[in-house]
């Protein structure tokens, strides 16, 4: 029988203990280390099967305890966030939170409410129904005015340096310039558009980062009105159009207000956990209506498991548009992680 001396087990044991986070060595290493020396030389004396079940005991539990610590260090420092969790007062919430309404009501509330007008309650309330709406014809000065209050408010923001509640705004200004990028590109591609589109792409990452660095928050919420309330409107285009606004206007209500209450609350973590709470809240119904009522005009065969997998499909495209935003959290945990506890 192949014997295991408790000296090597005690060396084993410390040459494990380096697994934990350094905070946690420096305060139970030591005692960690003590205890279980006393524990292997008392089951030596006894004998191999005591001393076995001391070894199959720490093994067992060592990959919980190298998570739970591991964790709890990553909370105590932040999760690599410089978190300023500072409230802001309820007229930064409210500006923080607005845009998203404003922009699904200058989109669909207008013809809701010709729809409402000239069919009453029952076309609203029966949005399955098409109509051909024959005579509507959009105001077209809410467009200039929206995108005229999002420069104005984007400018303010800038110059008094980016505060949390001019997030919004400057992602809609964004999601603007894009806007415009494409139509310059539609229908063929030119070399200045090509251009144009890598420019956008430069200032959208460099601008992120830039925010970010600043305040992980602020950096959250410039991307909102890309993903989710982009990708969700070129998901509705296809959808009914009664559909689409009775979806997409409490989309912006709810996107709006996680926008706010992150404000509000001053907490980045709060503000990622309510966003990605309400993507999931709204994809399933979103992504059903596209699926199953599209307008006679964009006819599509439903895929159930398309629809069933939308939450994850969604999040992965908001993950994707904040990647710097994700690279720059996961290079502070790193950093912090080589350079141990804070003092």
């Amino acid at each position: 029988m192949i014997s295991v001396e408790p000296g090597f087990l005690i060396r084993l044991y410390a040459a494990l203990l380096r697994l934990y986070p350094q905070s946690f060595r420096v305060e139970f290493a030591d005692e960690m280390q003590s205890v279980f020396a006393e524990t292997v030389a008392d089951a030596a004396q006894r004998d191999a099967a005591s001393l076995i079940k001391v070894c199959l005991r720490e093994i067992k539990d060592l990959p919980m305890s190298l998570l739970n610590e591991h964790w709890r260090a990553l909370k105590m420092r932040g999760f690599g966030v410089d978190e300023k969790i500072l409230p802001g007062s309820w007229w930064a919430a409210i500006l923080a939170g607005l845009p998203h309404l404003l922009y699904a009501l200058m989109i669909y509330a207008p013809v809701m409410i010709y729809e409402l007008r000239t069919y009453g309650w029952d076309e609203i309330i029966a949005p399955l129904r098409h109509s051909e709406r024959w005579g509507y014809a959009y105001p077209v000065q809410l467009i200039p005015a929206f995108w005229s209050l999002v420069a104005i408010l984007s400018a303010v923001g800038l110059w008094r340096g980016a505060p949390r509640w001019s997030a919004s705004w400057l992602g809609y200004g964004l999601s603007g310039t894009w806007g415009a990028v494409i139509q310059f590109n539609s229908p063929d591609f030119s070399l200045i558009g090509v251009a144009m589109i890598l420019g956008w792409l430069v200032l959208m990452v460099g601008g992120l980062f830039w925010l970010s660095r600043r305040d992980l928050l602020t950096g959250l919420l410039v991307v909102l009105p890309l993903a989710p309330m982009g990708l969700w409107l070129f998901t509705m285009e296809v959808v009914i159009t009664d559909l689409e606004g009775l979806l997409y206007v409490p989309a912006g209500l709810l996107i709006g207000l996680a926008a706010a209450l992150a404000v509000r609350r001053g907490s980045f973590w709060f503000g990622l956990w309510a966003v990605a709470g309400v993507i999931v809240v709204l994809s399933l119904p979103i992504n059903y209506s596209a699926a199953y009522y599209p307008s006679p005009t964009f006819p599509t065969a439903a895929n159930p498991l398309n629809v069933a997998l939308s939450p994850l499909g969604d999040l992965f495209s908001f993950t994707l548009c904040s990647a710097p935003l994700w690279l720059l959290l996961l290079w502070r945990i790193g950093r912090q992680l080589r350079l141990g506890p804070r003092g």
